[in-house]
């Protein structure tokens, strides 16, 4: 006697990555405005009017993870336009601690708000206009673990 048996089968490994702004929203209650444009994929602008020192606003960044991998915050960063420190002594950019190592994770299917502040400093003493440029970058990477797979041969039995 003799038995030839086979097990045949197919695996398929598919996913996708679409971390990106959804949407953004200004809260000008104090005062100060400000135009949000982009392509809200990868891209925000932000350009904000403010008339006099201690004027303001906050804006609202959604991001979206339009994808089916969970995403991790691995690096938040506000800079100045050219990529180095922010620092303007007239105009005050302010911003939410995000975790950078993991901890925050947005799902596939979610979104996660994050709010900052733009302001003219109260004490300012220009006499001319103030500007300031500015970048926040945010940077994620896929949440997942590697799966353990560890193959075996069980003992005959009779």
């Amino acid at each position: 006697f003799s038995a030839n048996i086979t097990i045949s089968g197919t695996a398929t490994a598919s996913g996708t990555w679409d971390v990106k702004f959804l949407s953004a929203s200004v809260d000008t209650s104090s005062h100060g405005t400000a135009n949000v444009t982009g392509d809200k994929n990868d891209t925000l602008s932000v350009n904000v009017t403010l008339d006099y020192p201690g004027d303001g606003c906050t804006v609202t960044a959604n991001i979206q993870n339009a994808g089916t991998v969970p995403a991790k915050s691995t690096g938040f960063k506000l800079t100045d336009d050219q990529g180095k420190e922010f620092s303007n002594s007239e105009i005050e950019i302010t911003t939410p601690t995000i975790a950078t190592d993991g901890s925050e994770v947005i799902a596939a299917g979610g979104t996660c708000p994050v709010t900052f502040g733009i302001k003219w400093k109260k004490d300012s003493t220009t006499t001319t206009t103030a500007t300031a440029k500015f970048k926040i970058n945010f940077t994620y990477e896929q949440a997942t673990n590697e799966v353990t797979v560890t193959p075996t041969h069980g003992v005959h039995t009779k």
